[in-house]
């Protein structure tokens, strides 16, 4: 059970990028995926991609992203990865502070970005350092 901050859950959203995260060298990244399942718990996940709509959609249907309640393509949004104020739209879109959310990303650019809109931003590498960010941040596996 996740650490709870004044009556309600810590980070209620995640928000992923796909290439280089969920999609690693091409391939479904499973020990990302079971992070993402444990997360969606007591968690919201969507992802933000640079991915156009059509591929995310295809992406969508694949049964082990089941635990991932949205896709949002940055070109069908309008939106760059790169500027903050792509975050500040998103978490007006899922109606939620940018205080609340936690987005992983394989790009400094895009968790710097992320950062100074308010978001928790954890930079992807592997999924044991992500893991061990997640734990420092008070939440549970």
């Amino acid at each position: 059970m996740a650490k709870k901050q004044i009556g309600k859950i810590l980070y209620p959203l995640i928000v992923s990028d796909i290439y280089g995260v969920i999609l690693y060298d091409g391939k479904l990244n499973d020990s990302y995926l079971g992070v993402l399942k444990n997360l969606s718990v007591e968690r919201k996940i969507v992802c933000f991609s640079s991915m156009g709509q059509a591929q995310l959609d295809s992406l969508m249907k694949h049964e082990n992203l089941s635990m991932i309640s949205k896709f949002y393509s940055s070109a069908s949004y309008d939106w760059s990865k790169h500027l903050m104020e792509s975050y500040r739209l998103l978490a007006d879109e899922e109606k939620v502070s940018t205080s609340d959310i936690i987005f992983i990303d394989d790009s400094v650019q895009n968790v710097y970005a992320a950062k100074a809109a308010g978001c928790e931003a954890l930079l992807y590498d592997t999924t044991s350092s992500l893991m061990k960010n997640i734990l420092d941040l008070g939440i549970e596996l």
